[in-house]
């Protein structure tokens, strides 16, 4: 039976299980600070959408790109640096909302995926 893209992790932890040597507690401990950054840069950065305020929604999609790199997930990766760059160069709030909304529902699973990991 063929997996379907739903059914497909959309990450891989093995970077993170090599740098920590196999450790699961601290592979855990990774992930659950990945987990609750991702939730509040989530939310500080719809918040910042909502006033407007493009700057801040750049610094907080460049504060999530490194741990999208090291999860692998390499695809969101290039749509939040899409979204940082327009919030940082002058980005309107249709373009900027929009790209916001790609990111956010998949972030979201990649959340959860990981959550039932940690």
């Amino acid at each position: 039976m063929d997996r379907t893209k739903e059914e497909e992790p959309l990450f891989n932890i093995d970077l993170v299980r090599k740098n920590a040597g196999g450790n699961d507690k601290l592979i855990s401990e990774f992930l659950k600070l990945f987990i609750t950054s991702s939730e509040s840069i989530l939310e500080e950065t719809k918040a910042a959408i909502n006033k407007g305020n493009f700057p801040e929604v750049a610094r907080q999609m460049h504060k999530i790109g490194p741990g999208l790199n090291y999860l692998n997930i390499h695809h969101l990766s290039k749509r939040v640096k899409d979204l940082e760059q327009v919030a940082k160069n002058g980005g309107t709030a249709p373009l900027i909302n929009k790209i916001f909304e790609e990111i956010e529902p998949v972030l979201r699973s990649c959340i959860e995926q990981l959550r039932a990991m940690a």
